[in-house]
């Protein structure tokens, strides 16, 4: 026999009809690194000794100061907390002094080194310490593994996996701010897709807003960063490690752009060498793309200030395309 479904008491449905969502002013997704890093729960992922602690420190001061990352991408100015549980305050002092200038010593810019797992007071040591710094818009979590509850044998991976970032991601979202979780890739890179090589189940990858993967050249200092995400396009950043100041810098301002706006930028490049510019259709047919599709992405570069609409349905490159931002917004006007 049948069992009927329970009734549940006391508990006001939140589904609203297509036509009112239509009808809702809602804000634009708002970025803290533009194009880059958005709003909600973010993962950095790479090879031991790759570099993804510098870069992560590099963020959070750039976020701290309100400094533009890589000296080319707009951040928003936010406080930061970086919970660094692989080190001690010695070692973050002398990574301090080697990346800050004498002029810079943001106080806005926190760190713990000490931190109970997820579950057992993680998750609330990271909410009250934003109760008591409303400032906080980024925090940084180095790494997963030490901030994650110990798994269970009597549990799916995938799911606790899931629920190892969806607690974090939980925190970002009903506090509309960042998170930035330091993760490791897989021993071997057993798939072509960069993405596929994060270590653990897709329930990792899949429950994030943005995940990011570095790959670096062992034997240079040259490395990708890979980003995906629901409210950031697909793109490669061509990026190269100063020893000296030991921070990233991207390789040169074309390598920041997805391949598909990459493709239309280098073909606006060519026909700019001769006094031309091209239509929509035409750069439709040179990539072998539906026109509609391309059409839709050059207002979005235009909209970027990486193509410029000359005229009607004619696009060139602009005369600033060397400083190329491939950001979407970004909120600087709330600096709390």
């Amino acid at each position: 026999m049948i069992q009927p479904l329970p009734v549940m008491h006391n508990r006001p449905t939140k589904a609203k009809s297509a036509d009112e969502i239509m009808s809702m002013d809602l804000p634009p997704q708002r970025h803290l690194v533009r194009g880059i890093i958005s709003e909600g729960c973010n993962l950095l992922a790479g090879k031991p000794k790759m570099g993804k602690s510098w870069m992560a420190l590099q963020i959070g001061i750039s976020v701290s100061l309100g400094k533009p990352l890589f000296n080319q991408c707009m951040v928003a100015k936010k406080g930061v907390l970086y919970l660094a549980l692989e080190d001690n305050f010695r070692r973050i002092k002398k990574r301090l002094t080697r990346t800050l200038k004498d002029s810079e010593r943001p106080a806005n810019l926190y760190f713990e080194t000490e931190c109970p797992r997820a579950s057992v007071g993680g998750i609330m040591m990271i909410k009250e310490f934003i109760q008591t710094h409303p400032d906080i818009g980024l925090v940084i979590i180095d790494t997963l593994a030490r901030f994650r509850d110990v798994p269970r044998s009597n549990k799916s991976n995938y799911l606790e996996d899931y629920e190892a970032i969806s607690s974090l991601k939980k925190i970002a979202d009903d506090r509309q701010m960042t998170i930035l979780i330091i993760h490791h890739l897989r021993k071997m890179d057993n798939f072509e897709d960069p993405l596929d090589n994060i270590s653990g189940t897709t329930g990792i990858s899949g429950a994030t807003d943005t995940n990011l993967v570095l790959s670096r050249d062992r034997k240079g200092n040259s490395a990708t960063l890979l980003i995906e995400g629901r409210d950031v396009e697909r793109q490669e950043i061509g990026l190269k490690f100063d020893h000296e100041t030991v921070t990233w810098c991207l390789t040169s301002p074309i390598e920041r752009l997805s391949p598909e706006r990459r493709e239309i930028v280098e073909l606006l490049q060519k026909a700019n060498e001769v006094g031309k510019t091209m239509s929509p259709k035409e750069i439709a047919d040179k990539l072998g793309k539906k026109g509609e599709s391309i059409r839709q992405l050059l207002m979005k570069m235009a909209d970027d200030d990486e193509v410029e609409c000359v005229g009607r349905g004619a696009y060139t490159i602009p005369d600033n395309n060397n400083n190329i931002d491939n950001n979407d917004h970004i909120d600087n006007n709330d600096n709390n």
